[in-house]
């Protein structure tokens, strides 16, 4: 049963959607996260974070979030996810 429940939780995970970091101008940058089904948009946004502080360390510097925006799920529509950030040394 273990089984069928960790399969699951990474089948939902993985239907998740993360953008690349993209340069936003200066010296920031974004990255939006796409959620699944009617999730709430916590979870887009805690991957697009994820991402945002992986892209940071792998430089050696500390994330600095700038903005968050985020969509709700509705009819027709996916929760979704932006954040605006920098990187700091």
């Amino acid at each position: 049963m273990k089984i069928w429940m960790i399969a699951a939780v990474l089948l939902v995970a993985a239907c998740a959607s993360v953008s690349d970091v993209v340069p936003a101008g200066g010296d920031s940058h974004m990255v939006s996260a796409l959620g699944f089904g009617n999730n709430p948009s916590s979870i887009p946004k805690g991957n697009a974070l994820q991402k945002a502080d992986a892209y940071c360390k792998a430089g050696g510097a500390v994330l600095e979030v700038i903005d968050i925006k985020t969509i709700e799920f509705t009819f027709g529509r996916q929760a979704s996810a932006e954040v605006t950030f920098r990187c700091k040394k």
